[in-house]
């Protein structure tokens, strides 16, 4: 009966001996595919996943001496995702790729290799090739519209044009939509004029209503927030601050309610949101953009930032 029992003992410890390694190995497998993700070599451009995913991208490498840096026998390369701009995308890559790195190394040199599925490489400078990319997604956007009409689409096409400038042409998109009452584009519109500082008690009339239909998205109550600021109602603008980050602490709604308090004085409460903002996200681009108003101090305008 003992000679059974030890048996039995000795198989079940094999057993969790066993189920313990192929966790070992699971993990294993899992810390392998982030070191390849990280280090580059499934950077496929002609991947249909990547090609055509809607979100701004690039690539950057790191080469030392004209020559690609190597790590681990890998070289160093970097993508970022979901940005409104290609150029942001282009800076954000160059600096996780930086991050990458970890220590200061004499003559290292990060470019961006490839936006989208267009790599730079005989393309022109990096100026032109983001122009290019830039037209080619806001085509792609209009294109995907037309076949769907996923109104989402519109909304995202017009804040692209916003960060690049193009403010008749986002607000052509968004007028008529918002008229009918459509709340994401009664919202896009808001913010758009809210940073123009132009048809404030129309955008606040439009936001109001977003809030009214949809309250516990903190979007609206984030655009609310910075069309009262515009509108000079300080107080009711922090509240809506208050708000938005209440129901969700998103880093842009953080950074919003940091340089509202900053301009009605609560400076010491100001830096705390924005530290709360950086926390809560590892948009690098972001990240950087913050911490300089952390070490120097809100210097440009609340939304133009």
């Amino acid at each position: 009966m003992v000679k059974r029992y030890n048996k039995l003992k000795i198989i079940q410890n094999s057993l969790q001996f066993n189920k313990l390694l192929f966790l070992f190995l699971i993990i294993f497998c899992v810390l392998a595919i982030r070191t390849e993700m990280i280090y580059g070599a499934v950077f496929d451009l002609s991947n249909p996943s990547y090609s055509k995913a809607r979100d701004f991208k690039a690539v950057a490498q790191a080469y030392q001496n004209d020559k690609p840096y190597l790590k681990n026998g890998e070289p160093v390369f970097s993508y970022a995702v979901k940005y409104d701009t290609a150029r942001d995308a282009a800076k954000a890559s160059m600096a996780y790729c930086k991050r990458l790195i970890h220590k200061n190394l004499k003559n290292i040199k990060i470019e961006v290799i490839a936006l989208g599925n267009i790599p730079v490489k005989n393309q022109g400078t990096l100026d032109q090739l983001i122009k290019k990319y830039q037209e080619y997604v806001e085509k792609f956007l209009k294109t995907e519209f037309t076949k769907t009409g996923e109104r989402d689409l519109v909304t995202r096409l017009s804040t692209t044009l916003q960060k690049t400038g193009e403010y008749k042409k986002s607000e052509d998109l968004l007028i008529d939509l918002a008229m009918e009452g459509e709340i994401l584009a009664q919202n896009a519109l808001a913010y758009h004029w809210a940073e123009l500082g132009k048809n404030l008690p129309m955008a606040l009339s439009f936001v109001n209503n977003a809030v009214k239909n949809d309250p516990d998205f903190f979007s609206f109550h984030d655009t609310r927030a910075l069309v009262l600021f515009r509108l000079g109602r300080e107080k009711d603008a922090l509240n809506a601050s208050v708000r938005s980050v209440s129901l969700k602490p998103h880093h842009i709604a953080l950074d919003h309610y940091g340089d509202i308090l900053w301009e009605t004085g609560n400076r010491a409460q100001a830096v705390k949101q924005w530290e709360n903002a950086i926390a809560n996200t590892k948009d690098i681009v972001f990240i950087y953009r913050v911490a300089l108003k952390i070490k120097n101090g809100k210097t440009q305008d609340i939304i133009f930032e």
